[in-house]
């Protein structure tokens, strides 16, 4: 639903319907009635005479293929008792060599050569054009480089939608309320709504980005943001508000104090993890210089020591004891949880079976929901969704959502996209290396350790995983991302954290009228810095990116700032330390839209090099707005 463009006008449209099927036909007919409805001009070329009349055919152009199904005359060509002997590969075959019949019968007839005359000469927004084994018409996408739409009207055909490049800033309310409000597709979300709404079912993501199901009353939400980062504290930070700005009462636990006041908060209760900040400041134990030595494999391995360690940490705290008081005396209608790497909080589910939220502000990690067992949800998911281990991307024991290892690349590895056999087979071993690890060292330890906090034994974990978690989230966007089929029941929610801002503090802008590069940074530097650079601890990233005057951003290659940087149309200079920073430098600098700078090689020649080229090279700010 993310990727849907309301036109603001009507629109002139080649609907092109080549194949010779009456079921085709009609299907098409009715896509065609329906942009007419809107007021949208319609040219079509068909294999049928159309049935549109009146009013409605004001604004519709139509030919047909010269006595194309006078040809193809199923009655007359085929016996149907014949076909019944095919095998099924003697079947794919013969469509395919339908397909090549048509083809050949179709460009020769007088009414292909006329539309081939008119996508010349009439300039159409969008081309809409049924794909199925009538490939010969692709070449009218050469020849007049619209916007595609590519349909079939067999559901296991693959739709696809390219009708803009969306900002991030599009809104997904609008477009929520664009669908339940259109006739054509009303019905299916009218149903699906209707069946949602007749349990106690709420969507936290539709809370936040749309209105597909809304709570009828306030809910009592428990938030567990466990992770000891500070870019998963933004993006909750932002989840909570869009929580509390809906009217539902709130009881967060971090690991950062809040920035939430006034009269948001007045729903909101807060506590934070004893000082857990404090022992994870990659500042005083870690080397950037030294990650870059680390191979992929060991990478993954220090990450879940990482988790490891942060469960260690966390389930000691005063925090984590008072917080399994109060999951046990409290009742909550939904609990949200970042499950990224301290699944030792799964135990909080097993003490409190509320409905359970499960989120993760990385593209990569999934976010799961389960709001309540869901008949005809649930059955589907535990049959064949089951999600990934440690990413998305893996998905072999989570709720099990196909992994795809030759599409999109593993989290720690340096690829932009994997291509050619070489780099999809190393592609697919980092995934299953990465789930051995998951399964067979980390789970075991935090297993223990689940147990330990909660005082008795649970399920597995990854019972808990296959059992519990129904709806995923993830943070992730074809923009960004290469676009991959998802489970009908995870949704993409990529650039919660790029909210509207407001205008720059007046000091940025007034009292350092002349500067030319703003710099965050955490410690002092030992030499003077110079007067057109200004230093500050913390700075209103989101809202600086929205100044008119801000060309480039120099950034760590983070998911967040990745995402802000592409909403708000800002080329990047990217250094990459560790994580999934690299592979995004990767598809960044792939995509056009960032220079990659190697901090094993830096230098003063390397820096102006870069800033030169994102400053003065038009290609970079062209790409990123679109």
């Amino acid at each position: 639903m993310g990727d849907i463009v309301i036109a603001s006008k009507p629109l002139s449209i080649l609907v092109v319907e080549p194949v010779p099927s009456s079921s085709h036909h009609v299907w098409t007919e009715h896509l065609v009635k329906g942009l007419l409805r809107k007021d949208h001009h319609v040219h079509a070329v068909s294999i049928l005479e159309t049935k549109v009349k009146g009013k409605l055919a004001q604004n519709l152009i139509y030919a047909v293929f010269d006595d194309l199904m006078d040809t193809y005359d199923e009655s007359n060509k085929y016996d149907p008792l014949e076909w019944q002997k095919y095998s099924v590969f003697y079947t794919a075959y013969f469509v395919y060599q339908c397909g090549i019949n048509a083809c050949d019968t179709m460009i020769k007839t007088k009414t292909a050569r006329d539309l081939l005359k008119v996508i010349k000469t009439v300039e159409f927004d969008v081309i809409v054009q049924d794909v199925t084994a009538i490939q010969c018409f692709y070449g009218l996408w050469e020849v007049k480089r619209s916007t595609l739409v590519n349909f079939n009207c067999l559901d296991y055909f693959e739709t696809a939608y390219d009708l803009a490049k969306l900002p991030f800033n599009s809104s997904m309310l609008q477009a929520c309320r664009y669908i339940r409000s259109q006739d054509l597709i009303e019905r299916p979300y009218k149903k699906f709504c209707a069946t949602m709404l007749s349990r106690v079912i709420f969507l936290i993501c539709c809370i936040l980005m749309g209105d597909i199901v809304i709570a009828s009353k306030p809910l009592s939400i428990l938030v567990v943001e466990t992770v000891p980062s500070p870019s998963h504290h933004v993006w909750t930070e932002h989840l909570v508000k869009g929580l509390l700005r809906k009217g539902h009462h709130v009881h967060a636990v971090s690991i950062l104090e809040t920035k939430v006041k006034g009269k948001l908060a007045q729903n909101l209760t807060y506590a934070v993890f004893d000082s857990l900040m404090d022992t994870y400041d990659e500042s005083n134990n870690y080397d950037p210089v030294e990650w870059q030595k680390y191979s992929v494999f060991y990478t993954a391995y220090f990450v879940y020591q990482w988790g490891i360690h942060a469960c260690d940490t966390l389930i000691k705290t005063e925090t984590a004891r008072d917080l399994l008081k109060v999951i046990k005396t409290v009742e909550f209608d939904v609990i949200v949880q970042d499950i990224t790497l301290t699944q030792c909080f799964y135990g909080l589910w097993e003490v409190k079976q509320s409905t359970l939220v499960n989120f993760n502000y990385l593209g990569y990690f999934e976010t799961a929901y389960d709001l309540a067992k869901l008949p005809f949800i649930s059955s589907a998911l535990r049959n064949k969704l089951k999600v990934s281990s440690y990413c998305m991307l893996i998905s072999a024991d989570y709720i099990g959502g196909p992994s795809y290892p030759t599409v999109r690349s593993y989290t720690h590895a340096a690829i932009a996209k994997p291509e050619g056999l070489w780099l999809r087979t190393w592609n697919a071993l980092y995934y299953i290396v990465d789930d051995l690890i998951r399964h067979y060292y980390f789970f075991p330890i935090i297993q223990r350790l689940t147990e330990e906090y909660v005082g008795h034994a649970i399920r597995p974990l990854h019972k808990i995983e296959r059992e519990s978690i129904n709806i995923v989230l993830i943070n992730s966007h074809s923009a960004l991302e290469s676009a991959i089929p998802l489970p009908p029941n995870t949704l993409e929610i990529a650039g919660l954290n790029a909210q509207a801002v407001q205008p720059i503090a007046g000091e940025v802008i007034v009292t350092y009228p002349e500067q030319r590069v703003l710099w965050k940074l955490d410690i002092e530097v030992p030499f003077e810095i110079p007067e057109n650079v200004m230093v500050m601890k913390w700075m209103p990233q989101s809202e600086i990116l929205s100044h008119k005057n801000v060309k480039a951003i120099w950034t760590h290659g983070g998911l967040l700032s990745a995402q802000e940087a592409i909403w708000k149309g800002v080329p990047m200079i990217v250094m990459p330390f560790f994580g999934d920073q690299k592979s995004n430098t990767r598809i960044l600098v792939a995509k056009g839209v960032a220079i990659y700078l190697d901090i094993t090689t830096l230098s003063t020649q390397s820096i102006l090099h870069a800033v030169e080229e994102i400053l003065y090279n038009e290609r970079y700010h062209t790409l990123i707005m679109f």
